[in-house]
Formats: C-alpha cells, sequence, structure tokens
C-alpha cells in the first residue's frame, strides 16, 4: 500500500503555535491553524507581554527536490514532510522574530509517516516535541546533521 503524502499534510495542520516557558523549561500549545497571521494577531491578542512563541510550519518536500535527493551522493533531506521552526517573542504587542538556529528542520521519514498515518495524536505530540527540543537546543546542530523525528 502506497502512502499518500498529501492526505497526511491534509490531515496535519499547516501552522503549530506553542508557548514555551524557559524557566521550566515546558511548552504548550497555543494553536494549531492553516492560516499563519490570522493565528498570530488571536494569539497576540490573549497573551502578556514577554512571552516566547514557537511556530512550526509543516511543508511538503517538492518532487523536484526529492529526484534530486536521489541523485545526489550527498544526502541533506530527511523525508517527504518537514517542519520549519521559527521562534518569536511577544513584546509590548509585538511579535519579534528571534534569529534562527543553525538547524531549524526537522523531517518526518517516510517509514516514521506509514507507521503514523491512522495516529494525528502521535504526529501532533511530535511536532510539540519537536519545539521543544529546538527550544531547548537539543537537536543536532553538526554541519550535515539531518534531525529526524523519529530519533529525537
Amino acid at each position: 500500500m502506497k502512502l499518500n503524502l498529501k492526505e497526511i499534510k491534509n490531515l496535519l495542520n499547516k501552522y503549530y503555535f506553542f508557548l514555551y516557558n524557559p524557566t521550566k523549561k515546558q511548552i504548550k500549545v497555543i494553536k494549531s491553524s492553516n492560516e499563519n497571521k490570522k493565528t498570530l494577531k488571536k494569539i497576540i491578542k490573549k497573551l502578556k507581554k514577554n512571552n516566547i512563541i514557537i511556530r512550526v510550519k509543516i511543508s511538503l518536500i517538492s518532487n523536484k527536490e526529492l529526484n534530486r535527493e536521489k541523485k545526489s551522493l550527498l544526502k541533506t533531506i530527511g523525508g517527504p514532510i518537514y517542519g520549519t521552526i521559527t521562534e518569536y517573542k511577544l513584546e509590548n504587542k509585538k511579535l519579534i522574530k528571534i534569529p534562527k538556529k543553525i538547524k531549524n528542520k526537522v523531517y518526518f521519514p517516510s517509514n516514521y509517516l506509514y507507521k503514523n498515518k491512522n495516529n494525528i495524536k502521535k504526529l501532533e505530540k511530535d511536532i510539540m516535541k519537536i519545539a521543544l527540543y529546538y527550544t531547548t537546543n537539543k537537536l543536532n546542530n553538526k554541519l550535515m546533521a539531518i534531525n529526524k523525528v523519529n530519533k529525537l
């Protein structure tokens, strides 16, 4: 049975927003949505100042990139779906984007997606794990390292 990536991608929301507490090193879900700007505006209205917000954007890798990866000797892609992490700080009702760290992508390998294709709660829990690992600097930042969700 073939894995339908677009079907899995459609089951997941495009954006996941988390509130990070640096003193307790805890993270909690604020909202998940398919709209970025509207959701960010709603979050700004709800939260107080000096909060750290983590956004994980879920994306599909294009077929062109996957084909190029197959032909390449040097592998740089860890799976057909990936999450890009962006960190914001809320100050005086304005979001300030914090410069990204060296590695801010985590891949969802095909075998992991196939195993969990019917378990959206597990996928969403792992998206939260991605955000926590990013904020606590537990992602592998070595030069050619590929971060995969099943290796966290």
